[in-house]
């Protein structure tokens, strides 16, 4: 009898058909019976000595070095292939979130335990008419591709290949405008900010297609961190969504992310905060595919009302303040509740880096819990 086929990551190949089966006809609204999941942020067991896992100095360490950034993935993916879940391996050419910002000038800054950021180089609305013409050989783009073919080399393209960080066009026009004058141009010099809005737009509609083309197995979705598609659009981080008034992200924010939609096919969108004053928007971007957000931070009830059965709900656990459960079980039933029969791919998280009260749950109790409302990947 033959044994299970050789698959990527610690996952096996038949564990990945029946993921990309079960996920494809989730993001096509196809009934399949259960919401999706993942577990996420629970301690997987650790063989000590284990060759796989890397030793990492610093965390800029591993944005300046590809091979040491490409081992911790991998190891990350075997780690959670050990949880009966819906993850999927695969690599991320993640280089910060100003990626894009970088491509105008900004200055760039490497922590040495934190992610890459940006320096805004537009102080004031005069400065717009300074800024270059958006070039998707300028700045870390450049690096993107480079660390994108690194990790197609040398994993034999058995890997699939996520899109990079992509902030949305108001996201990324606030970092490399400095942020409260970003914020009160919108009032006082609209034609400014619509200019490098613009601008930023086509440096996007420019530059994803090089990532693609590089890729034999590409994923749109870099948050959150879910399998699509490849055909099922883009994915942005519309963090300003839940900071901009519904007049504000009309103006601002809508018609270039529906111009992202319509060039890539969809798109799904993720934010932090409560953007729920903004939902009505979001669903005009169509197609829309998905949306991210934290379930203590915008109310699951409000998502469900405005969009569920129109695109993949997304929720994740937040920040627990706000609204707050005291367990991961109270959050999982909480979800499962309120969600119903919409689409959904939930992030049952174990509370990890949250307030001290927020009592985690072991993997048993949450796949009890599952089996006990009959929800089982099969």
């Amino acid at each position: 009898m033959s044994g299970p086929k050789p698959g990527i990551g610690g996952y096996s190949e038949e564990r990945l058909e029946a993921t990309k089966a079960f996920m494809g006809d989730l993001f096509n609204l196809r009934p399949v019976g259960r919401p999706g999941y993942i577990l996420a942020g629970f301690p997987p067991r650790e063989r000590p000595g284990d060759p796989d896992k890397p030793e990492i100095p610093n965390r800029r360490a591993v944005f300046e070095d590809f091979e040491l950034n490409l081992r911790e993935q991998m190891y990350n993916n075997k780690l959670q292939a050990q949880f009966d879940d819906d993850s999927f391996p695969g690599l991320f050419p993640y280089l910060g979130t100003g990626v894009l910002a970088s491509a105008f000038g900004c200055e760039l800054v490497y922590p040495e335990d934190d992610h890459p950021w940006t320096k805004p180089v537009v102080r004031s609305p005069d400065d717009v008419a300074r800024l270059p013409d958006p070039d998707p050989h300028a700045g870390l783009l450049p690096r993107v591709l480079e660390m994108t073919r690194y990790f197609c080399q040398r994993t034999n393209e058995q890997y699939p290949i996520r899109i990079t960080d992509i902030q949305s066009p108001a996201d990324t026009a606030s970092l490399l405008w400095e942020y409260n004058d970003f914020l009160a141009s919108m009032l006082t010099h609209p034609d400014e900010v619509h200019q490098v809005l613009d601008a930023v737009t086509e440096l996007m509609i420019e530059f994803v297609p090089m990532q693609r083309e590089l890729v034999k197995e590409w994923v749109p979705n870099h948050c959150p961190q879910v399998w699509v598609p490849e055909d099922f659009g883009i994915s942005i981080s519309d963090d300003l969504a839940a900071v901009l008034s519904p007049s504000q992200y009309e103006e601002f924010a809508f018609p270039y992310n529906r111009r992202l939609a319509k060039e890539f096919g969809g798109i799904h969108v993720h934010s932090c905060g409560d953007y729920s004053h903004v939902l009505g928007y979001i669903r005009a971007t169509q197609p829309l595919r998905s949306i991210d957000f934290g379930a203590t931070e915008m109310p699951m009830s409000a998502a469900v009302d405005r969009l569920g059965g129109e695109c993949v709900l997304i929720p994740r656990l937040g920040l627990n303040k706000d609204i707050h459960f005291d367990s991961t079980l109270d959050y999982l039933n909480h979800v499962l509740d309120t969600g119903g029969d919409s689409p959904m791919f939930i992030f049952i998280e174990r509370g990890a880096d949250r307030p001290v009260e927020f009592a985690p749950n072991d993997v048993p109790e949450v796949e009890a819990a599952l089996e006990a409302r009959g929800i089982r990947r099969e």
